[in-house]
């Protein structure tokens, strides 16, 4: 098990950002960051393999998913997180990710290239991202494949695993939680709320996505992916009913056979490392993995860790149990 290494809501779109030159004793976000904004906007210009990948359209389920795909190797499907779209996905990260394994991307039901269907915003549900997710594994020939999400995407991944077990050989669950009703999770409820609302900045989304120590020192704008794609409004509300609508996960989490790597930072703000080490608690055998001094935007603080961590789990073989 690793612990500790030293190495979501949640990038919507994103943040432009200016910064003061330096670091200093104060944090370098201008003010001007504190007006609200509509236009958050990914910026960082680091290739990635899935620039060039064609965009593919699966029909399941009553609607087309948009997705990507690149690599060779064993299937690896990744999950995106609240109010995101599968370009928020570093490119670091993507690009050593595809040097091991066949990767799929795509957007989940709302958003992006991903149409949202009949089902209103109030009825939605993760199991209905789950539904999806493995609705397109079919589509696309994926009989069995690992399985990383990303904060919302963790919880998907959860009713993934629970509910098709024979789908997934193992789990990387980045910013996990197991409820958004809980008293311990009220701070996640009110920034999807807020975010659901529009009642989120470019502040709000920096200063939740990175810990401030790290924002004094790092212009965040050099770390984020560029974006492409596009929201609205209706995805962005059926992904925070679906949040509302989850009965949680924890006393399920026992259920869970296969291995399953639990990591994310120490200043996670939205998903603290507290929830990964409950969760850990009642999955057997988990992995944990805390990345010290990093927030719910870990990816893009410190990608090649990320991988690194991520690699060593999918490739060990744990088992050496006499047959």
């Amino acid at each position: 098990m690793i612990e500790k290494i030293y190495l979501v809501a949640i990038i919507f779109a994103a943040v432009l950002v200016i910064f003061s030159a330096g670091c200093t004793d104060k944090t370098g976000l201008d003010n001007s960051l504190s007006e609200n904004s509509d236009n958050l906007t990914l910026s960082k210009t680091n290739n990635s393999v899935f620039d060039d990948a064609e965009l593919h359209y699966a029909n399941v389920n009553g609607i087309n998913i948009g997705y990507k795909q690149a690599g060779e190797g064993y299937p690896l499907v990744m999950v995106m997180g609240y109010a995101a779209t599968m370009d928020a996905w570093d490119p670091s990260l993507l690009n050593s990710l595809a040097e091991n394994y066949n990767v799929t991307i795509f957007d989940n039901r709302g958003t992006g290239y991903t149409d949202i269907g009949e089902i209103t915003a109030e009825n939605m549900t993760y199991e209905t991202y789950a539904d999806d997710t493995v609705a397109l594994m079919d589509a696309v020939g994926i009989e069995r494949s690992y399985l990383m999400g990303w904060s919302m995407g963790t919880a998907v991944s959860e009713e993934i695993i629970l509910k098709y077990p024979e789908k997934v050989e193992k789990a990387v669950l980045y910013a996990p939680y197991y409820n958004v009703s809980s008293s311990d999770e009220e701070y996640l409820r009110e920034y999807l709320r807020q975010v659901a609302y529009g009642e989120a900045n470019k502040s709000t989304v920096i200063e939740n996505m990175f810990p401030r120590d790290w924002l004094i020192c790092h212009n965040p704008d050099e770390y984020l992916p560029a974006s492409s794609e596009t929201l609205n409004k209706n995805g962005i509300m059926a992904a925070y009913y679906a949040s509302l609508n989850w009965n949680g996960s924890l006393n399920r989490l026992n259920q869970i056979e296969i291995p399953v790597l639990l990591t994310g930072g120490t200043e996670d703000v939205l998903t603290p490392p507290e929830f990964l080490r409950i969760m850990a608690g009642e999955i057997d055998g988990a992995w944990t993995a805390e990345f010290k001094g990093a927030g719910h935007g870990l990816m893009y603080q410190n990608p090649d860790g990320l991988a690194k961590t991520v690699n060593l789990f999918l490739d060990l073989d744990e088992d050496i149990s006499c047959y």
